[in-house]
């Protein structure tokens, strides 16, 4: 199965960026390729996000582990030619003040539609991780 992973350092407590990627419904408020949010009618679980250039993406929450700084989400239903995409996004801390954010993507897909997926994904994850880069500062190796 394809997997897209990003990752980024960040110079903040992982506290304070958990605060701003936990809310499941409020990604539009910091993901700048979230062009709207709606909230499913079974509340929090479901969302549905419109992304610029990209379309509609209906999104389950399957976990969040507010301990170990951990949301994971299934997409259900994308113009992306995926099926069994699983996302998780986890803040870690790293002891000095700086923080690590990894956004992972397990998904299927036919061969000849793999390539479109993934840089769909990578365009999605890198979005938000540079967001956060820009609010929290990227930490230099």
């Amino acid at each position: 199965m394809p997997k897209v992973v990003l990752k980024t350092q960040v110079g903040a407590d992982a506290d304070l960026i958990w605060r701003t990627v936990h809310g499941f419904s409020d990604v539009a408020s910091w993901h700048p390729l979230v062009e709207r949010a709606v909230e499913g009618e079974a509340g929090g679980a479901v969302r549905a996000l419109e992304f610029a250039g990209l379309g509609t993406f209906v999104e389950r929450l399957d976990e969040r582990d507010d301990t170990a700084r951990v949301v994971s989400y299934a997409v259900t239903d994308s113009p992306l030619p995926v099926e069994d995409c699983s996302v998780e996004i986890r803040v870690e801390d790293n002891g000095d003040g700086s923080s690590t954010i990894a956004w992972t993507g397990v998904f299927s897909a036919p061969n000849e539609s793999e390539f479109a997926a993934v840089k769909s994904l990578h365009r999605i994850f890198h979005g938000g991780i540079e967001r956060l880069e820009d609010m929290f500062g990227v930490v230099e190796d």
